[in-house]
């Protein structure tokens, strides 16, 4: 019988913080509160990346198919341009060690369209984890 795997996206840890337009930083407000006045929140990353799960799982399961499934954790550091594309993405952290997935991962990431973040906040700068784990 054929192992199955589950992608469990944890939406509940986004980290996020950003690199604000110090020319229109508005006096007396924390990240928090900048962050949640903007059309992109954190909720509006959480749609993106849960609209786009699939890709990752797609990633898991080519990788699967050349060599026994691992399971573990890779968090994914992004960045957010002012546009609402991605800038920037790396593997921040894993517990995988396999290149070929997380190469994957990042390639896809790379390629996801946010809302633009407001102009107070600039760019928004993301740690994801992705973890991928056996279905019970």
């Amino acid at each position: 019988m054929p192992r199955t795997a589950a992608l469990l996206l944890l939406l509940s840890t986004l980290a996020c913080h950003h690199t604000p337009d110090r020319s229109q930083r508005p006096h007396g407000q924390d990240r928090l509160t900048q962050l949640m006045e903007g059309p992109l929140d954190v909720e509006a990353i959480r749609a993106v990346i849960h609209e786009n799960r699939e890709e990752i799982h797609r990633c898991h399961l080519w990788v699967w198919g050349t060599r026994p499934l691992r399971y573990g954790k890779i968090t994914v550091h992004f960045v957010i341009a002012a546009e609402g594309y991605v800038s920037e993405a790396k593997v921040q952290e894993t517990t995988m060690h396999e290149p070929e997935l997380e190469d994957c991962i990042v390639g896809q990431v790379r390629t996801w369209r946010f809302p633009k973040p407001s102009k107070k906040l600039g760019k928004l700068v993301v740690s994801y984890p992705f973890i991928f784990k056996q279905s019970s």
